[in-house]
């Protein structure tokens, strides 16, 4: 199902590239898989609207992340297996940081994600986890906070990836004092327990969660 997903997706992605994507299409990304699950993702579809990835990439758009579009092809695969997983830090319903392998320029994409309402018509509502933005996350120091902040952001880590990720980033010169944070953030990383349900398995078909005894630290 995942691959399938994945496949859609670049090929819906290949159309918005070449300027052939109707206008104000949303992607979907299916279901969070075992790891978004157990960092917090609730159970629902993940959407990106095709404006809001136009926006987010433009040269002109005022947070200035442009990249190119096609760095994101494989976009829900990478989303199910993160370097890790953050609460967003504001209290936003279902709002999630997700860092993943996919890179522009050398800087890891960062997806931001929060449970949306979609007001379908006047009978039903319906709720998504929506991607509010997506962009090459170039502030590595802001990374590295948010795995050791006192606010506790941090829900899911594979920490062959995100050791990976500081011993790249830990040199660099763009930021002050990257050498001494990651020896906080390696700390933090080692010791840090996953939540028992990324050993585990979803059975949609019956709604349940199929549970595993053993915590699940790394892939």
């Amino acid at each position: 199902m995942t691959d399938r997903i994945n496949k859609v997706f670049n090929e819906e992605l290949q159309k918005q590239i070449d300027g052939t994507l109707p206008i104000g299409h949303v992607y979907q990304l299916g279901r969070p898989g075992i790891i978004l699950l157990a960092a917090g993702v609730e159970d629902l579809s993940m959407e990106l609207e095709s404006g809001i990835l136009f926006k987010k990439s433009s040269v002109g758009y005022h947070e200035n992340h442009p990249f190119d579009m096609f760095c994101i092809m494989n976009l829900p695969n990478a989303m199910n297996n993160p370097i890790a997983v953050f609460d967003d830090g504001f209290n936003t319903v279902g709002g999630k940081r997700i860092l993943i392998d996919l890179q522009h320029n050398g800087h890891n994409f960062l997806v931001v994600m929060r449970v949306y309402t979609l007001k379908k018509n006047r009978k039903v509502n319906v709720r998504v986890n929506s991607i509010r933005t997506i962009f090459p996350k170039d502030k590595v120091g802001d990374v590295f906070d948010w795995f050791f902040t006192k606010n506790d952001l941090l829900r899911w880590v594979d920490k062959k990836k995100a050791l990976n990720f500081v011993s790249i980033h830990s040199t660099l010169s763009n930021v002050d004092g990257n050498d001494i944070r990651a020896q906080k953030v390696i700390a933090k990383i080692n010791s840090f327990q996953n939540p028992a349900m990324a050993g585990c398995s979803v059975d949609r078909i019956n709604n349940k969660i199929i549970y595993s005894p053993e915590k699940v630290n790394s892939k």
